[in-house]
Parts: C-alpha cells; structure tokens; sequence
C-alpha cells in the first residue's frame, strides 16, 4: 500500500474514533429531560469532594433527571446539610420545615461533621467533639409529612445509629420498616493499626478483651452501639473478599443489577418489620472459626442489605449501607451508555467500590428514580 492509501485508511480510521465519541454524547441529548422535586439530605460533608452524595447526583444528571426548574444537580448546592466553606468556615442548609411536596427524600447520610473530621483530614478516625450532626424528630416529622404526600423515600447508613437516638430514631424506623440491632460494621483492606482501623477501635479493643490489637490484613470490625467491639480477619474467619451483597430470587434481574459483588465499607444491621420485603442480602464468606465468633455475639450470618417497603401512596427504600458514596464517578455525564460500559468493564481494571457503584448501586438507584418519575403527582416545593 502506497502513502496515499495509508493516508486514507488513516482517516477512516480517524472518523470512526470521531463517530463512536460524537454519537453517544448527541445520543444524551434525545433522551427526554425528566424534572423532580428533590430532597437530598447529606450532614456528613466535612470536605469538599461531598463524596456521601456524589455517587445519587451523578446518577441523578446522567440519566437526564433535573430540577423542577430544568437546571442539572449541583453537587455543592442542591442539598440540605452541612456546608465546608473556605478558611475554616461553615454553614449549614437547614431542611424544610415540611417535604410535602417532593417527590423523592434521600437521605445520603445523617452521621456530620466533628470537629477532627472539619479542621483537618481524620485519617485516624478520633472521637471529638460534634459540630452538627444526627436527625431531629421535628426533621424526622418534616420526611413523614413528604412520605405521606407521595415522594419516594431512600435511605443509607448511617440513618440509626449516634448522634441520631431516642423518638427521632424510633420515628426513622418506623419510616423505613425496620428495626436496627445496634451492630454497624465494615470491611477494612487492612487492619494494621493506623493504616485504616480508627484509632479507638483498637484502644477499645484492648480495653474489652484484655490484649493488645494484633490484627493485619483484610477483616471486617464490627461495632455496636454499646461499645463491643468483634474482629475477623482473613483467612482465619473469612475468604477472601468476605463480604459481597446477593439479591433474593428474581430480585437482581429486577433491578438489571449483578450478584455476588463484593462490599468494602460500612454497613449496619437492620431486622425487617412486617410488610417489609429484604431486596438483598450481605452475605459473609465464613469459616467455622468466624461462624462461631458471631455466634457469640449474637450477630446473624447474613442480613439486609436492600429493604424495600409500600408507603402510603410511593415505596420506601433502606440501604444497610454507605452505597452512594462515592468520589470517583467521572466527571462527565453527558455520555449515554456511559453507565453500560462501565457495567462491563473487567473487575482487574476496577476498584472493589467502583465495581460495585457501576454493578449494584446505579442499577438499582436507576430502577427506584424510573419509579419516582413515574409516581410523581405532588405539586413541587418551594425552593430551599
């Protein structure tokens, strides 16, 4: 083949590159804008990444969803909670008084901001004192009037457990159809002191058991509310990767979501109440010695992971876990099919969070929002 034909081959080729970014990003633009009235609720944003709920508001732009007045989520501004503001500074965007109104209530995370975790990066995880944080029962009140005006209700860990107690606790249960044990947890890559683990989790651990923290490797802490502390660790209590998330029968086809992916953060323990239906399921990869050791902790071997309940006029959603967090969504949403490629990218190239954003979590969050759009009759709110 003479220059002439490499030339030409040359801008074939180049034009096929061209089409295959040009066509999915004009593709975005055809599908149709779908305004809602939502009420992100995010007091654990003690940074600018406002990683708790970054992973719903990518979901939210890229499948076109805007605001009632036809402008995309801005992760800075549309949500109620804490605001990081420079030098040292902060505010905070109160929730309404009322969400009647709205069509979707997602609680992202309720935990706020300490004042270790705000004046400078927590890596260690300290205890100090609370900035603002935890629910109210006049807030808990605020998403029940929303709730029995039609929005569809989503929450995440941390909706129970401290700072959040007593009647705004029990108004949060009742909401979402279950009953917290106590016990919260998370699987660590390495148990190490001072690499992950916070810091009082293994002074604490000396203290109930007598002996010092000696746990390297990947484990899961468990922690409940009480203070008790239960460790395991691979391989001796768990295989590698030991804890993933399984939907029930039928349920992962559902939600076109995949079984079996593993789950590395926090999550908490949460027992059904009637009426509520378990969506999906944590399961532990556990070895005898592991069984046992949560066998005398009275924690279960498996539990919710996906709960989904019917509410007066739209469902009500729990997930037992830090699902929407995430600050590694791309930067771009204006790409269709993005979410599908990403679906399939081989696991090697992946990280175990991204591997479940893209695999579970946008799946499952794309299925509840078609519902919300769907249901939503309620006249929109007035701005916050």
């Amino acid at each position: 083949m003479n220059g002439r034909g490499v030339r030409r081959w040359a801008l074939v080729a180049l034009a096929f590159v061209g089409l295959g970014l040009v066509i999915p990003w004009a593709a975005w633009y055809l599908v149709p804008a779908k305004p809602i009235a939502a009420l992100i609720v995010d007091k654990t944003v003690p940074e600018d990444s406002r990683r708790e709920h970054t992973g719903l508001m990518w979901a939210l732009n890229h499948l076109r969803y805007t605001r009632t007045d036809g402008e995309p989520f801005d992760y800075a501004r549309d949500y109620a909670g804490f605001i990081p503001l420079p030098r040292g500074h902060y505010g905070v965007r109160p929730l309404p008084a009322t969400a009647r109104g709205y069509d979707l209530i997602y609680l992202a995370d309720t935990y706020g901001v300490y004042i270790d975790d705000f004046e400078r990066l927590n890596v260690q995880g300290t205890h100090s004192p609370k900035i603002y944080g935890g629910m109210s029962p006049a807030e808990v009140q605020a998403v029940r009037e929303g709730v029995e005006s039609g929005a569809t209700l989503v929450g995440e860990f941390n909706s129970f457990a401290s700072p959040t107690t007593g009647p705004a606790r029990e108004g949060l249960e009742d909401l979402f159809g279950v009953t917290w044990s106590g016990w919260a947890g998370r699987r660590f890559d390495d148990l190490t002191p001072n690499v992950e683990v916070p810091v009082w989790a293994v002074s604490d651990y000396r203290k109930q058991y007598g002996r010092d923290w000696a746990f390297t490797g990947p484990g899961v802490l468990f922690v409940h509310e009480s203070g008790r502390l239960v460790v395991l660790a691979e391989p001796e209590d768990l295989a590698r990767d030991g804890v993933s998330l399984d939907f029930e029968p039928g349920r992962a086809a559902a939600y076109h979501a995949r079984d079996g992916v593993p789950y590395h953060y926090w999550f908490d323990i949460v027992t059904p109440r009637r009426g509520t239906a378990v969506e999906a399921r944590y399961q532990l990869a556990l070895t005898d010695h592991g069984r046992l050791l949560l066998a005398r902790a009275r924690i279960p071997l498996t539990f919710p992971a996906v709960l989904r309940r019917a509410g007066p006029r739209a469902p009500v959603y729990y997930f037992a876990g830090d699902f929407a967090d995430n600050r590694f969504v791309p930067t771009w949403t204006r790409y269709r099919w993005a979410a599908a490629t990403a679906r399939w990218m081989p696991m090697t190239l992946q990280s175990i969070n991204n591997l479940f954003y893209w695999r579970v979590y946008f799946p499952l969050i794309q299925a509840v929002l078609s519902g919300v759009h769907h249901d939503s009759t309620a006249a929109s709110p007035a701005p916050m």
